[in-house]
């Protein structure tokens, strides 16, 4: 890359992109052949040493993915038959709010119960019927591609079970807390995804977390024959029931308008514009119907809904205010450290309670690295750009865990973020000249100020969205163009829903409970007009989902570097530099990847599923006939039938 426009990636920085690109290259060789191409055409320097550091860097990222990815072990006989009915407990190793009233737990060392629980009589004759009862479907050990046989053990089932709670579950058990025991009448399946080809392979997402089994509440009609939760031990129990317990204070006092005994309080606009509050807390969205989710969705909000940088930067504001209040006591505090390494300093703390308060999904861990990163280059005094921080984020979790390269919600994350950074010196130019002229008048500024601010937030939204356009296309197909709503959303959930529900936590924690009411019901008005307003634009039909090509991903590659080019070019012109040879490289290397054309799919198709909630459409294309089938209850008859439509291969 030429130094007067493109500037050159530091060394670690080009090692830890050959480290992804080994890291992709065991999934998709393609890719992961044509990303390493990148990085050693572009900067053009063919020294020896340089070569055979990326090349090591490559072989390296390449041999983490290999000995970390998950391999399929036997299972045990007692287990081996999916669908039937057994007697399980295992212990809870992770808790997510589904929307529509529903959990999904992960389960660990899921073991064989011996003995029968005690139950009335009549639900007791249910169970023994259908503990002695036999799947609807012939056969026994899991399908071929999804496990290693069937041992004479009766040892746990390898890796973790995936159980999705619906709301009938939970209120007979309660929302289960990490570390806990959950024992159930349950049946095992094996977890699967999509197998089409040059598709996104979703049953990848359960391997890298070691997911090898769903499993199924056995009931009659709607409620469990048989779940329970019993409390664990250790200090990470102890941590998530305090973190539950906090929780359960947040929606208590969510529904105290309804009254105590009031189930259905998240019911309606205004029910739904409350629920939202867990979901942005602790990123709870079991009170969340699915058509809020569809809502928000479609409108292109979904990301808002999400525990993210947004949170952490509430944080780092009560940092700045704890730093401005002991400014008034301690005056000296500013000889001894600038301003800004101390709000850098007494942010972290605020910061990682937030972590331990959201539980850690994802996107905030890419958040607190990338804080952590710029607070200790502000803490040495060392000036580095918005990039580096998200470099870093990166390869800390990709040491940490490196099937993240893998994630959805990684990439969806740190492609936004590289968007909205690469757009900054775009933005940069357009405000200056949104600028208001010297002596005009105060009303006039002010408008032109908010113009700017709307062009601003209006061009970092635009820049999110095309970033995440190549992954959106090749998972799911279909993008939302209204992501102009996020100029009306996001102001109202930086400024007051986020703020006003943290400060009604706050009370609720130190046990003022009116004050805490008072901040939710300020919270929840910038909610309810949003949700309002969405509900009149999807009844208006201006809420549509535009169906795109589904890109490969050389072709999603080649888009990205095309993107990056374009950034640095409009920043070289902007700055009246030359068009430099790096950047010509880029442009060319990554056209010729946009090029790439996938090869036609089969007709045929093979899908398996780890959960079929109920009224989720799935569509199965078998010899180039369409079927859709719609989940209104997992019986064995659709299950059968799915199965058999798996086989079509």
């Amino acid at each position: 890359m030429n130094e007067r426009c493109l500037p050159e990636l530091l060394s670690w920085q080009t090692g830890l992109l050959a480290v992804f690109a080994g890291a992709c290259f065991m999934r998709s060789a393609c890719f992961g052949l044509a990303l390493f191409a990148l990085v050693l055409i572009v900067p053009w320097r063919w020294q020896t040493h340089r070569m055979a550091g990326l090349s090591a860097a490559f072989l390296f990222g390449a041999v983490m993915v290999l000995f970390v990815q998950g391999k399929a072990q036997p299972m045990p006989r007692w287990a081996a038959m999916p669908g039937k009915t057994v007697l399980a407990e295992g212990e809870v190793d992770a808790v997510s709010g589904l929307a529509g009233g529903r959990a999904r737990v992960l389960l660990k060392n899921v073991r064989r119960v011996a003995a029968a629980p005690e139950l009335p009589a009549p639900l007791k004759e249910k169970l023994q019927r259908q503990l002695e009862r036999l799947p609807a479907f012939e056969g026994t050990g899991f399908p071929k591609g999804y496990g290693a046989g069937v041992s004479d053990s009766d040892g746990p089932v390898p890796g973790l079970v995936a159980l999705t709670l619906d709301d009938q579950a939970l209120q007979v058990a309660g929302r289960p807390v990490q570390g806990q025991i959950l024992r159930a009448a349950m049946r095992l399946f094996p977890a699967g995804g999509s197998l089409n080809e040059h598709c996104a392979d979703s049953r990848s997402y359960w391997v890298d977390r070691n997911v090898w089994c769903s499993a199924r509440i056995a009931g009659s009609g709607r409620l469990p024959l048989w779940l329970e939760c019993v409390p664990g031990r250790g200090l990470r129990f102890m941590a998530a029931q305090l973190r539950e317990k906090w929780r359960s204070r947040l929606i208590q006092a969510l529904s105290a308008e309804g009254g105590p005994q009031n189930a259905a309080w998240y019911d309606g606009v205004h029910g739904q514009a409350r629920a939202m509050i867990p979901a942005l807390l602790f990123g709870d969205r079991s009170f969340l119907s699915p058509h809020t989710a569809d809502l928000f969705t479609a409108a292109g909000l979904i990301h808002s809904l999400a525990l993210s940088g947004q949170h952490l930067a509430l944080a780092a504001f009560a940092g700045m205010a704890l730093v401005w209040l002991c400014s008034l006591i301690f005056l000296r505090m500013y000889l001894h450290a600038p301003r800004l390494v101390w709000t850098a300093v007494a942010g972290l703390p605020f910061a990682l309670c937030y972590l331990y308060l959201g539980g850690a999904p994802f996107s905030l861990l890419r958040a607190a690295c990338m804080m952590a990163a710029g607070a200790a280059l502000i803490c040495l005094r060392r000036a580095a750009a918005p990039l580096d921080a998200l470099f870093f984020a990166a390869g800390v979790l990709f040491l940490c865990w490196p099937p993240a390269v893998f994630d959805l919600s990684a990439q969806y994350s740190f492609l936004a973020v590289a968007g909205i950074m690469l757009a900054m010196p775009v933005a940069g130019y357009a405000r200056q000249m949104l600028k208001s002229r010297p002596g005009c008048s105060r009303a006039a500024a002010a408008a032109v100020s908010l113009v700017r601010w709307a062009v601003m937030l209006m061009l970092f939204s635009c820049a999110a969205q095309i970033a995440v356009f190549p992954v959106q296309s090749y998972v799911f197909g279909a993008v939302a163009p209204c992501f102009w709503l996020n100029v009306l959303w996001l102001p109202l959930l930086t400024f007051v829903t986020l703020p006003c529900a943290a400060l009604g936590m706050a009370c609720q924690i130190v046990g003022v409970g009116n004050a805490g009411s008072l901040f939710f019901t300020v919270a929840a008005m910038p909610a309810e007009f949003v949700l309002g307003f969405l509900e009149w634009l999807n009844d208006a039909g201006a809420l549509p989902m535009v169906q795109t090509v589904r890109l490969s991903p050389v072709a999603s590659l080649g888009f990205a570097g095309c993107l990056a080019a374009l950034a640095f070019a409009l920043q070289g012109k902007m700055d009246k530099k030359a068009f430099s040879p790096g950047l010509r490289r880029l442009f060319a290397s990554c056209l010729h990847g946009l090029t790439a054309s996938r090869a036609p799919a089969r007709s045929m198709c093979a899908s398996r599923f780890l959960t079929l909630d109920r009224g989720s459409p799935c569509l199965l294309n078998a010899a180039a006939k369409e079927c859709l089938w719609t989940a209104v209850e997992a019986r064995p008859l659709f299950l059968t039938a799915a199965r058999a439509f798996s086989h079509l291969r």
